[in-house]
């Protein structure tokens, strides 16, 4: 497999021994200008780990970002060169690897962007494997997803059929016909594709 590419983004503040790092020659470095501009519409076609400086001048901004791109399958490093300690915690929550002072050494830099780098190439495919149970998921109807979301939950047959309102036969007609366009072959499999789309960025599949 392809090693992951190492994205680093450098605002208009940041120091320049980010973007000249000198990591093993098996990785791509690019160099982006503005997390505002790039992290709002990313798209990850590779596993990448992506390397932000951060001052504290807009911390919210730079959390979420940090969550969409660590939602898209990227694995995030910060670092920052602040002192508010809730920033810290916000990234965290936001699913960043790692928060690193600034300024950090370049052998614990470079130690965090490898371990980072590793974590990437199991974040890309756990995102795209969302992505296909998202796309799958789609092609249900309404009320297939309602019974597919219940199953999910660990309700039977009878108890979604009352909790919707219908026969039971009904339920399992909707279900039979929501594994089919899956591609479900057990209730086990049906309940890890709903499970994974759920995970996917913006999704609420019931």
């Amino acid at each position: 497999m392809q090693p992951p590419i190492i994205r680093v983004v450098c605002d208009s503040t940041a120091t320049t021994r980010l973007a000249s790092l000198r990591l093993p020659d098996r990785y791509r470095i690019d160099t982006v200008d503005s997390l505002a501009v790039w992290g709002a519409a990313a798209t990850l076609a590779t596993p990448t780990c992506v390397v932000i400086d951060v001052d504290d001048s807009s911390p919210e901004v730079d959390t979420q970002l940090c969550q969409r791109l660590c939602a898209i399958g990227a694995a995030v490093i910060v670092v920052y060169r602040g002192v508010d300690l809730r920033f810290v915690v916000r990234a965290m929550r936001a699913g960043v690897i790692d928060v690193l002072p600034s300024p950090t050494d370049d052998g614990t830099l470079i130690a965090a962007i490898e371990a980072a780098a590793t974590r990437a190439i199991t974040s890309h495919a756990d995102a795209r494997h969302a992505a296909r149970a998202h796309d799958l998921l789609a092609r249900c109807t309404q009320r297939e997803r309602a019974v597919l979301t219940r199953v999910a939950g660990g309700l039977l047959n009878k108890q979604i059929a009352a909790d919707l309102a219908c026969t039971e036969s009904t339920v399992k007609v909707h279900r039979s016909r929501a594994m089919r366009k899956l591609g479900a072959r057990s209730p086990a499999q049906l309940i890890q594709l709903v499970e994974s789309a759920g995970s996917h960025a913006g999704i609420a599949p019931g």
